[in-house]
């Protein structure tokens, strides 16, 4: 499933708009005589959908028991309540002016001191975003300090599943590491208040083939197969000496066909390649057991853009050896998948899990692979009847678990394990269950994270308090607005992209929703005659799938207004067929309604049917 290509600016807007306001006693005060009570405050607060937005990692305090961050591509940066189990977001407080901040990059946190958190935040590096900057905060996110900084980041760009780019030096709190999409190493010695570019760093830059000179053909190579920079750094706790901190660090860079793990055992003031690695595959992700093997996860592309092959490695930092641990090989031509993420179990350095990448079409889909022994062996734990829970957020259950880009694993409770979707992700509290042949039993965990992209709303005057036309989801009826939908989200069509919403005033029953046709539906339209209880499908002239689909409105007199320029035709309830002329938009512009200059008015028939 792919995200919604707006302009960073529109997708924050529509983002911010599904916040619903209501007063403190369910009413409106108004400056009329008649009412004698004073004006009231709205309360602000979120329609509750839980997730639809891509979370992109999560982060345990390794010291500190139930401390527990995520980051999104768009949203922001949370930190899970233990006592509630929903996720509190951190980055609400940022002003418009400041929104390219709302994606967070990388979160890195102090292991001397729970309270410390840092945030490397920004959402584009392209030349008309501003760039990023490190938040950091000494009461676990309640208020933070900003450092601007002299580069952009990426957050919600290709790779930002990668990583974590921004660390933390367990010997010495005082010295944080950031790396860079396009800028290189970076380093702080002062907790974040201040960062140098590190001197000697090697040269990470990538370009696009050298025959390659078609504009076009360079910027899809830059969009889809480009690496996304330095994706993590990794001290070696082990390596400390005194008042310096750790002399061993590790840098993994997303670049292929050539070197792509460095290493530095003096701290930080040379790097050289590590010797033996494989060269032929973008790492992902890495992670440092206690025992000093390092495993890492490698796709031939950063993701969430498709990869077609990948594997699993881990290196012995001690003796240098390399071994090839890959749970399922891909195969490009007819088994095309990579590997995302990995996780070791702070108990035990033998258990580990990995996740797949883009395995959509192969045997059972998307999987996590489970070894208690290093990567001798594996087992699967979804295609051994792994059982899902979307109570917490119904629309999950027809989603399809994709952009599977994190796992992690409680360094407190090995039992408990999370993993990251483009829709939030879920937790497991048994996954132990697998080594007993038992079904794993995973529950959403997204409760709190809110991050759909509004496109647009309808209040009608009766019936549900609100419905919702969303992108990558569809949209909601919300009959109430502190719980997510028990329906799920439309399905009857499902579209990608709902872009507009309509009830007719005078019926508000009535109501009419238009999108871009998904799978195998060749619609765009679908309507209801019970207040969005039933939104039955309608035989209509559908628009291409990569099109956005038209916009809709409906009158006070029950016409279907299919933007400012077509013509209007009356919708006759209760007949066999309903005809209608709509202006077709070529390309989304804004979602205010249909634009001139955009010329195919076509004639549909929408033929009501039973729903299903």
């Amino acid at each position: 499933m792919h995200r919604l290509k707006f302009s960073f600016f529109t997708r924050l807007i529509f983002s911010f708009i599904t916040i619903s306001v209501i007063s403190e006693d369910g009413i409106i005060a108004q400056n009329n005589p008649l009412f004698h009570q004073e004006p009231v405050p709205y309360n602000w607060k979120n329609v509750e959908i839980s997730g639809g937005g891509f979370v992109t990692g999560i982060v345990f305090h390794p010291a500190e028991k139930d401390l527990c961050y995520c980051r999104t591509d768009m949203g922001g940066a949370y930190r899970r309540n233990p006592s509630t189990l929903k996720w509190e977001p951190l980055l609400d407080w940022l002003s418009y002016e400041d929104a390219n901040l709302m994606g967070v990059e990388s979160i890195a946190l102090d292991p001397s001191d729970p309270d410390r958190l840092y945030l490397a935040c920004g959402t584009y590096t392209n030349a008309s975003s501003p760039n990023g900057a490190i938040l950091r905060s000494d009461n676990r996110g309640e208020t933070f300090q900003r450092t601007d900084v002299p580069f952009k980041m990426g957050a919600n760009e290709d790779g930002r599943g990668n990583g974590e780019r921004l660390a933390i030096d367990p010997n010495n709190s005082n010295i944080l590491y950031m790396g860079t999409r396009h800028a290189g190493l970076w380093k702080s010695t002062n907790s974040a208040v201040t960062w140098e570019k590190v001197p000697g760093f090697p040269d990470i830059s990538e370009h696009p083939p050298s025959s390659m000179q078609n504009s076009d053909s360079i910027r899809m190579w830059r969009y889809l197969n480009q690496g996304s920079g330095i994706i993590f750094v990794i001290f070696d706790p082990a390596s400390a000496r005194v008042e310096r901190g750790s002399q061993v660090i590790y840098t993994g860079v997303s670049l292929k066909d050539r070197e792509n793990l460095f290493v530095s055992k003096d701290a930080g003031n040379s790097w050289h390649p590590v010797p033996g690695q494989p060269v032929n595959l973008r790492p992902t992700d890495a992670v440092l057991s206690k025992n000093g093997i390092m495993y890492l996860t490698y796709g031939n592309a950063p993701g969430p853009s498709r990869m077609t092959n990948g594997a699993v490695w881990k290196y012995n930092t001690t003796s240098g050896e390399w071994t090839d641990i890959t749970p399922d090989r891909p195969d490009p031509g007819s088994r095309p998948f990579g590997y995302a993420a990995v996780a070791v179990c702070a108990e035990n350095p033998e258990r580990i899990i990995v996740s797949s990448y883009h395995r959509y079409q192969v045997d059972n889909g998307e999987d996590i692979f489970y070894s208690n022994n290093g990567g001798t062996s594996w087992t699967q734990i979804f295609a051994n009847g792994a059982e899902l829970d979307p109570s917490l957020a119904p629309y999950t259950a027809h989603t399809g678990i994709h952009w599977l880009f994190d796992v992690e694993i409680d360094p407190f409770n090995p039992g408990h394990a999370m993993f990251t979707t483009g829709y939030g992700g879920h937790e497991t509290f048994n996954l132990g269950n697998i080594e007993q042949k038992k079904p794993v039993k995973w529950s959403v965990m997204s409760t709190g994270i809110e991050e759909t992209v509004a496109l647009e709303l309808l209040s009608p005057p009766k019936g549900a308090h609100l419905l919702t036309a969303i992108g990558d989801y569809g949209g909601f009826v919300h009959r109430d607005l502190d719980k997510p939908s028990p329906e799920g989200n439309f399905t009857n069509p499902h579209f990608g992209n709902t872009n507009g919403i309509a009830c007719a005033w005078n019926n508000p029953g009535v109501i009419v929703r238009v999108g871009r046709a998904t799978g195998k539906q060749p619609v765009n339209i679908g309507y209801s005659t019970d207040g969005g209880g039933k939104l039955a499908t309608c035989r209509y002239f559908s628009t291409s799938r990569g099109n956005t689909g038209p916009y809709c409105s409906l009158s006070r007199r029950q016409y279907m207004d299919m933007g400012p320029r077509s013509a209007a035709r009356q919708i006759q309830n209760g007949a066999d067929y309903w005809s209608f002329t709509c202006l077709l938009l070529k390309r989304q512009r804004h979602n205010l309604g249909c634009m001139p200059g955009y010329p195919g008015i076509y004639k549909g028939y929408c033929r009501p049917r039973q729903p299903g």
